[in-house]
């Protein structure tokens, strides 16, 4: 799932319960950036 603020998110659990989450940066999307009063701003990789 990749959340609008910039983060992707992967989840998975084993049947022995262990429970590993997998986060990516990404681009933020400008839109939601524009509406918490973020536009114009950097992201981690410049852009």
């Amino acid at each position: 799932m990749t959340e609008p603020w910039g983060r992707r998110r992967f989840q998975v659990a084993g049947p022995d319960g262990v429970f590993v989450e997998v986060l990516e940066s990404v681009t933020p999307d400008p839109q939601w950036l524009a509406a918490n009063g973020l536009a114009g701003q950097r992201d981690i990789h410049g852009r």
